[in-house]
């Protein structure tokens, strides 16, 4: 049920895409929580890193607003980003690889500031994250028109602006193996 909520749900649907994913995520806090809880459920493992990353994005405004961001709360998350990824590679749906790696890319746009200074993710960690889901986007054969535009912004996120944006949050050539 909670994946059903994270990929499929409509409700929000007169914002940008981002906005309804956010919406989407929110809504599936719950059912992912008693997924990972339920030791008959087989997946318990998905259904807790799917939960984590649900319950990052609905207490984050709050957090940023109240001062409590920490390390682990960027760590976790991004912890809960490389395992979605992971996830991704092995997902055989295709809007739900396509928007598990699209969501990964827009998160690391979105965060690497906090994910350097409050996170303590170096700038090789980013970069390997930034390849997997690249090289899973750039693998993919897809059925729909609104699917590529989906996949070619995400690229595009991963591509020479986010090199820059690298640059810029992690210094003087540290990035992409630079010396």
């Amino acid at each position: 049920m909670g994946r059903l909520h994270w990929y499929f749900f409509s409700y929000g649907q007169n914002g940008s895409y981002a906005d309804n994913q956010a919406t989407r995520i929110k809504a599936s806090v719950g059912h992912f929580k008693r997924a990972a809880q339920d030791p008959s459920f087989e997946r318990q493992g998905t259904a807790a890193n799917y939960g984590r990353i649900a319950e990052f994005v609905s207490g984050i405004d709050a957090a940023v607003m109240q001062g409590d961001e920490d390390r682990d709360l960027y760590r976790d998350f991004w912890t809960s980003l490389q395992g979605l990824a992971d996830q991704a590679r092995e997902e055989r749906v295709e809007i739900v690889k396509l928007d598990s790696c699209a969501f990964v890319a827009n998160a690391i746009e979105r965060y690497l500031p906090k994910f350097k200074g409050i996170g303590d993710v170096d700038a090789e960690e980013v970069e390997a994250l930034m390849e997997n889901v690249a090289g899973q986007l750039a693998a993919m054969d897809l059925t729909t028109e609104q699917n590529k535009e989906l996949r070619d912004a995400a690229v595009a996120r991963l591509g020479e602006e986010m090199q820059v944006k690298l640059d810029a949050v992690y210094g003087d050539g540290s990035s992409l193996g630079e010396e």
